[in-house]
C-alpha cells in the first residue's frame, strides 16, 4: 500500500497537454474577427463539468464534483466525492473544446486504460474510466492526493531559509538537502519507468507541481 508521505509521480491535468490555443486579435473595424475572438474565448471558458455535477463512479458509486483543482490547455482536474461512501477522489476531464476531437479522446482513453491496469507506489492510480451518457463525455476518476507538491515544498523551505538567513541558490530558491533530492528522484524515475515501459504511455509534463 502507498505510504501517505511518499512522493508520488502525478499525471495532472496537463499530462495530456499543450498550451492555451492562440486567439487571433481582431483587425480594426473587422466585426467578423471580433466575433471569432469572442467565440474562441467562450469555448476556452466552457467546462464539461461544473461544481455540483454528479457523474457515474466506480463500484456503483456516483461522483459529485466539489471544486476545480487545476486546469490547463487541454483538460481540467476536479476534486470529487464518491457517494454514498464519501470517499474523496480526483476527476480528470477534457475541455469541451477538445472533447469532440477523436484523436485527443482516443489518446485519453488509451492512456486511461493503460494506467487503470497499472499499480505502482509512485504513480497515481486510475480507479475508474467513466462516460456520461447524455454527451458521451469521457473522464478519469483517480486517487486524490493530499499534501504538498515538490514546488510547494521548495517554496516553504525558501521562506524558512530566508527567515533564518540561510543559503539559497542564485535564483533565490532554497537548496533541498541532497538526501531528499536522491530519494525523490529515485521514486520519480521508478514511476516514469512504470509508465513508459509497463503502461506504454508517456508522461508529457514532468515538473515539480506534478510530484507529490
Amino acid at each position: 500500500s502507498q505510504r501517505p508521505r511518499d512522493f508520488v509521480l502525478g499525471r495532472s491535468l496537463r499530462a495530456t497537454l499543450g498550451h492555451v490555443p492562440p486567439v487571433r486579435p481582431a483587425r480594426s473595424g473587422s466585426s467578423s474577427d471580433m466575433l471569432t475572438t469572442v467565440r474562441s474565448l467562450e469555448m476556452w471558458e466552457k467546462r464539461a463539468l461544473e461544481i455540483g455535477d454528479v457523474v457515474p463512479g466506480p463500484a456503483g458509486d456516483t461522483v459529485r464534483i466539489v471544486r476545480l483543482i487545476a486546469e490547463g490547455g487541454f483538460s481540467l482536474v476536479y476534486e470529487g466525492v464518491r457517494e454514498p461512501s464519501g470517499i474523496p477522489c480526483a476527476v480528470k476531464v477534457l475541455r469541451l473544446k477538445h472533447a469532440d476531437n477523436a484523436k485527443t479522446v482516443e489518446r485519453q482513453l488509451r492512456e486511461g486504460k493503460a494506467l487503470y491496469a497499472l499499480r505502482h507506489p509512485n504513480v497515481v492510480p486510475v480507479l475508474f474510466i467513466g462516460m456520461r451518457r447524455e454527451d458521451h463525455l469521457i473522464y478519469l476518476v483517480m486517487k486524490l492526493l493530499r499534501g504538498r507538491n515538490l514546488r510547494e515544498l521548495q517554496q516553504d523551505l525558501t521562506a524558512s531559509q530566508r527567515d533564518a538567513g540561510g543559503e539559497a541558490r542564485t535564483d533565490g530558491r532554497a537548496r533541498l538537502p541532497v538526501v531528499w533530492v536522491l530519494e525523490i528522484m529515485m521514486k520519480v524515475c521508478a514511476g516514469l519507468d512504470a509508465i513508459h515501459n509497463k503502461a506504454l504511455a508517456i508522461h508529457r509534463d514532468l515538473k515539480p507541481e506534478n510530484i507529490f
